[in-house]
């Protein structure tokens, strides 16, 4: 009854501060209780766990903090074009703004007709620009073909732009994967800062992690000008495993095991992920001077 409760009042709070056309609504039928925040324009729609936040909510968390709490994950975990071209009427400070979202092209191939995309080693790239403090509205956009023409800004340059952006703003990290682990709980970007790649700074684990700074859609570092060249002469050829949207883990063929046996570990953790937007690819990867960045076969 208590958790009806809550779930209720929840519910009534994220509509008061939601838009007029944003839906909410509690499921609980695989057991984990979740609540799903949708508005006509969601391509995407992942439930949110409710079990932690309702444990704090039983311990004396404001309602209002655990909704703020819950937009939060919303808004770095769905896309959702809230803002519009009015909003951004600034070229400049849209193209500065730009970075990638990545997904399993595999899941979402559908949205490549309505969106900007690009397609790099078989992820689906989308484009999102994260204006929500200067336009006044929760969250940013989606990059849409109406945007880039209102804007009059050609979908041939949101790559590099973005990639750039990311680049500055959220510089690629790499750790061992067992100091990685140790320290998963310090978000701090300066509690990485000793796992910049340098040479002599892996050399206690085979499998390393490489994310970004900031720990989001941190697999986007991959693809930064000359990033796999820097890791070839740290590791000589390697392959790349797609844990995940937010990192990768970097495997020197040397410490390798069977092909098969990666491709497997890789489409077994995916299966075991319950949030598809989690998912950047089935396949396995390496790096060699000669083919570059490839997908294993």
């Amino acid at each position: 009854m208590e958790f009806n409760f809550f779930t209720d009042q929840l519910q009534d709070m994220l509509r008061s501060m939601l838009p007029s056309s944003a839906d909410v609504e509690t499921s609980g039928d695989d057991g984990c209780p979740r609540i799903f925040i949708r508005t006509p324009s969601d391509y995407l729609s992942p439930g949110i766990p409710l079990e932690m936040f309702y444990e704090e909510y039983r311990h004396g968390t404001a309602l209002n903090a655990i909704c703020s709490r819950i937009l939060e994950v919303y808004t770095a975990e769905t896309l959702r074009p809230f803002c519009t071209a009015g909003d951004m009427a600034d070229k400049t400070v849209f193209l500065r703004s730009l970075e990638l979202r990545p997904l399993s092209l595999l899941r979402y191939k559908k949205l490549m007709p309505f969106f900007p995309h690009e397609v790099r080693c078989g992820i689906l790239f989308v484009f999102i620009s994260a204006l929500c403090g200067e336009c006044g509205k929760l969250g940013g956009t989606l990059v849409t073909p109406e945007l880039l023409h209102a804007l009059r800004v050609k979908k041939d340059s949101l790559f590099g732009a973005a990639l750039s952006n990311m680049k500055t703003e959220m510089p690629s990290l790499i750790a061992p994967l067992s100091v990685y682990l140790d320290r998963l709980s310090c978000r701090d970007a300066a509690s990485f800062a000793c796992f910049r790649i340098r040479k002599g700074s892996m050399d206690r684990d085979s499998l390393f992690v490489l994310t970004n700074s900031k720990q989001r859609f941190g697999a986007c570092s991959l693809f930064y000008p000359g990033l796999t060249e820097d890791l070839y002469e740290r590791f000589g050829t390697y392959y790349i495993l797609p844990s995940s949207v937010h990192e990768v883990l970097i495997l020197p063929a040397e410490d390798a095991g069977s092909i098969r046996e990666m491709k497997n570990l890789i489409r077994s953790v995916n299966a075991s992920l319950n949030d598809t937007l989690l998912i950047l690819s089935d396949e396995l990867y390496a790096y060699d001077p000669q083919r570059g960045l490839h997908i294993v076969i």
